[in-house]
């Protein structure tokens, strides 16, 4: 078996076998604990814009039936960019049961972008590794956020511009472009491109600037015409990245520098620096990222531990963490050939192939058992919000009203859950009249229950104001569900 192992790892068309095993077995995993249900408003709206593409219309008259939408002078709309949601129609069929293949199909996509890269660049595609079993990018599969979706497109633009000629600049160019349908925050791409071209291979500006203009003036003719505005996503985030620097926006870009060049991948500031050919592309990457996101995200608001560092904590810094793992993954080729496979050649043969082995084996089974723990505890948390889903849509008939905070809009789609009306309670007008279609319901989550976290507490006041409309109504309402979990839930009905 180690003899078998050593071949894979030294013999180019061997180590296939090692690269699609693993990626068997992320999907074997990723199936075996399947995300039941999604966290997020964020993902709610990318799924609600690929709802209402399919219906031919993506502003709404009412804002009653896709409650998570915004209002406009034009009528109601989701702001959130529209790639994501291209991506999410063709599982929108047979909706809980397929969905999150998409992420899962993205995230083997960019494993195969990653062993053509490093085939191009003569780099071990065992290196590969590094990105398929990433905890961040092993969560992020499991989600529907968009930052893998840029990342395919930064690593299928960073496999162009390996080729020198004047169409591939050209599709650089205009893959970096198409990721800004995704998240307007991808310009991060082209600024680094740009500069790698300015600082280094001038001759390409023009083509790459020509690429990336090509799907930057579909999108912002595709805005204009149905937002009324350019960047309509841009603007929840304007008066924050307003906000004046001080010792804390300092302290918060040294923890980004951190992450980025030293520990996410390990050790990336050094490989960027060895990386002569491309080391302005990836530092101006990395300091890009991190200016940009200082001014508006704070990684340590949302917990600390060390699963969430890893994961939801790196949700941003994906597209940035893929691209570096190339120059990382050469440095970390450069240190076996100079430091380690000396000391094995001092062996002999058999000892040699029988500690290379057991090696491998044993990172291969590290790899394996993160994989499985990593599932296996973001499975647990979905399963707490599809608790809150059954429950809601066993207890609530069709065509109700129904009450609630913000977060719990995202039990409320008519795909999912039917035509059932829905009301945040800050919005609930004050001539609002009780009946016995009127649905009340308040949840609460073990994770979020003294999180600590910076916006729980713009939770917790919105489930209180819930709560004590409940109580000043309790001759009006009855309650006809009550569970105690990991989810707390109860439902009320109207009693009028």
């Amino acid at each position: 078996m180690s003899h078998m192992i050593v071949q894979a790892l030294t013999h180019p068309n061997a180590r296939w076998k090692i690269l699609l095993v693993s990626a068997l077995f992320f999907l074997l995993v990723f199936g075996w604990y399947y995300p039941s249900y999604y966290t997020s408003g964020d993902e709610h709206q990318y799924v609600t814009n690929a709802a209402l593409i399919t219906q031919g219309d993506l502003t709404q008259e009412s804002n009653h039936y896709y409650c998570a939408l915004r209002a406009s002078p034009n009528g109601y709309f989701s702001p959130y960019p529209i790639g994501k949601s291209l991506q999410l129609i063709p599982f929108l069929n047979n909706f809980l049961s397929v969905i999150f293949w998409s992420g899962a199909l993205i995230h083997i996509i960019n494993f195969f972008l990653i062993i053509l890269i490093f085939r191009r660049t003569k780099t071990n595609e065992c290196w590969s590794l590094i990105y398929i079993f990433f905890p961040a990018f092993q969560w992020s599969a499991r989600t529907l956020f968009p930052e893998l979706s840029v990342l395919t497109f930064f690593l299928a633009a960073y496999y162009a511009w390996l080729h020198t000629r004047l169409r591939h600049t050209i599709m650089s160019g205009f893959l970096l472009g198409c990721a800004l349908f995704f998240r307007t925050d991808a310009f991060l791409g082209m600024i680094a491109f740009t500069a790698q071209a300015i600082l280094r291979e001038r001759s390409r500006v023009i083509p790459l600037l020509i690429g990336f203009l090509i799907p930057l003036a579909v999108l912002l003719v595709f805005n204009a015409s149905t937002y009324h505005a350019l960047l309509p996503q841009a603007g929840s985030t304007s008066s924050i990245l307003g906000s004046n620097f001080g010792w804390s926006l300092l302290l918060e870009w040294i923890t980004f520098l951190v992450l980025l060049l030293i520990i996410t991948p390990p050790l990336s500031g050094w490989a960027i620096w060895k990386h002569a050919s491309h080391r302005i592309l990836f530092m101006t990457l990395v300091l890009g990222t991190s200016i940009f996101f200082v001014r508006f995200y704070s990684f340590w608001s949302l917990g600390t531990s060390i699963p969430h560092i890893f994961t939801v904590r790196l949700r941003y810094f994906i597209p940035a963490i893929g691209l570096l793992i190339i120059p990382a993954a050469q440095a970390y080729s450069h240190i076996v050939a100079m430091h380690i496979m000396p000391f094995f050649s001092i062996m002999n043969e058999k000892k040699r192939t029988i500690l290379t082995g057991i090696m491998v084996v044993l990172t291969l089974l590290l790899l394996g058992a993160g994989t499985i723990v990593i599932h296996a505890q973001h499975g647990a948390l979905l399963d707490s919000r599809r608790v809150a889903f059954d429950a809601i849509h066993a207890s609530i008939p069709e065509n109700a009203i129904v009450i609630g905070s913000a977060d719990d809009c995202i039990y409320f789609l008519p795909e999912i859950s039917g035509m059932k009306k829905y009301y945040h309670i800050d919005n609930l007008p004050d001539d609002f009249v009780i009946t016995k279609e009127a649905y009340f319901i308040s949840l609460s989550y073990a994770t979020q229950r003294d999180s600590g976290t910076v916006r729980q507490p713009l939770i917790d006041a919105e489930r209180q104001k819930m709560q004590k409309y409940v109580d000043a109504h309790a001759s009006n309402l009855k309650l006809i569900f009550s569970y105690r979990g990991e989810t707390y839930i109860d439902i009320w009905q109207g009693f009028p």
